[in-house]
């Protein structure tokens, strides 16, 4: 896969990967961590660089976690909540690939382009694989859409 990758090092964390890697540590003291950020590249772009991190990881030894921190959208925002429901009928249908065909206005309507380019990647990372999605919490707090669900390999 041939992508711009620009290596940053910065210490600080955003909110939503500190508190989901926060939990994780608190299980695995010793983890390795590789924060990745988005980009301005295209939705195409973002989804072969999921489909890469997968290659990787499936190289590797070691168990791989993806962990993707994200907002479902800003649900006082009537394409919000549009785009929170897309986004979660693509999880409970067990298939990202479904957010290929998703139409980007809506994501900028809804004030969650980076949100989304967050589930593309996420989506190149499970693209297939044989996968069984559970949704653990779904809430809406201060007007964004929270959501965690996990994707076990079946």
């Amino acid at each position: 896969v041939n992508l711009p990758v620009n290596i940053i090092n910065q210490p600080e964390l955003d909110y939503g990967s500190a508190v989901a890697l926060y939990h994780l540590s608190q299980h695995l003291p010793a983890v390795k961590i590789v924060p990745i950020s988005l980009s301005n590249l295209s939705i195409e772009q973002h989804y072969r660089f999921g489909q890469a991190l997968r290659y990787v990881a499936m190289q590797s030894n070691k168990r791989v976690a993806f962990i993707t921190t994200a907002e479902l959208g800003h649900t006082v925002i009537p394409a919000g909540a549009t785009f929170a429901q897309a986004v979660l009928q693509a999880i409970k249908s067990h298939d990202l690939s479904e957010l290929q065909n998703f139409n980007l206005e809506l994501a900028e309507s809804a004030q969650s382009v980076n949100e989304f380019k967050c589930f593309v990647v996420l989506s190149g990372v499970l693209s297939n694989l044989q996968v069984q999605a559970k949704i653990n919490s779904q809430e809406t707090y201060n007007g964004r859409g929270l959501l965690v669900s996990q994707f076990n390999l079946i």
